[in-house]
């Protein structure tokens, strides 16, 4: 199984679009791994209020507001959607507006990354539910999806292991040079036609996930807004996949043979009609 990381410069043109997109997503993602804990609960254990589990989700609750409120702060300091450009009075110099979008976008780099640590801990825990699950950071966790008797033989394993290859080991990579080797400063440029400074990606982040042997980004602008949007997303993105698969492991390796709880489906009409006769019944309706 071989994931494929792409970008779309067009997709992230429009900043509002995307911020709503984006944060429609870690809504989902929240829900989602919600999910999973009760799940978890009512096929695996049989208990509710995991105190264990419940550390984990509000911490990656935590990361992803973390995520978009620095990419907010990294924003605002020189939107580029003015509606009246007579209106654009941006206080900083293009220096500091550049310095500061580039200490944003490492706050953004090292929250995601640390967002999946965070994940890493909580699937661990719902795999061998063990209290050394705050000890399963993401590295260890992908040398158990390749090594782990019960996960490399399993999807969960193989996805993991594919998206660690494409794309979470390079950004750990890339996170680990920020901070131990070299800052990676993004470069401004003037729009004249605009009249706006645009702060362009940093550099070293292109030749990681390999931008400069795309041609389709050949002579034009991506700028650090892009690349931090497609940063959040994608990571998002594969948070979701994962947590997808995630149920999927917990069916197929389930002690319980009843749910404590189970959900429904309002698009299956067979659900739909006994949520609707339950609700009449309930309000005398």
């Amino acid at each position: 199984m071989k994931k494929m990381i792409d970008f779309e410069l067009n997709r992230y043109n429009n900043h509002k679009e995307s911020l709503v997109r984006i944060t429609k997503k870690s809504y989902d993602m929240d829900f989602m791994l919600n999910e999973v804990d009760i799940d978890f609960a009512s096929k695996i254990t049989g208990k509710f209020g995991n105190e264990k589990t419940n550390q984990f989700l509000k911490a990656i609750s935590y990361r992803i507001e973390s995520i978009l409120f620095h990419y907010n702060l990294l924003y605002n300091i020189n939107p580029d959607m003015v509606e009246h450009i007579e209106d654009y009075n941006n206080p900083f110099t293009k220096e500091e507006i550049s310095i500061r979008q580039n200490c944003l976008f490492d706050s953004i780099v090292f929250h995601t990354a640390s967002l999946f640590d965070y994940f890493s801990c909580f699937i661990w825990y719902i795999i061998e539910n063990k209290e050394t699950a705050n000890k399963c950071l993401w590295t260890s966790l992908s040398k158990s999806a390749r090594n782990h008797q019960n996960l490399k033989n399993s999807k969960l394993g193989e996805l993991i292991d594919s998206y660690d290859r494409a794309w979470i080991c390079k950004l750990f990579d890339y996170r680990a040079e920020l901070i131990h080797y070299k800052d990676d400063w993004a470069n401004e440029i003037f729009d004249s036609e605009k009249q706006l400074i645009v702060v362009l990606s940093p550099i070293s982040i292109l030749k990681y996930f390999k931008f400069h042997k795309k041609v389709e980004l050949q002579n034009k602008v991506l700028t650090i807004n892009q690349i931090s949007l497609w940063i959040i997303e994608t990571s998002f993105d594969i948070c979701i996949k994962i947590t997808e698969e995630i149920k999927e492991y917990i069916n197929l390796n389930r002690i319980r043979n009843d749910d404590v709880i189970s959900f429904r489906n309002p698009s299956n009409p067979v659900d739909f009609k006994e949520i609707i006769d339950k609700f009449k019944n309930k309000n005398n309706i």
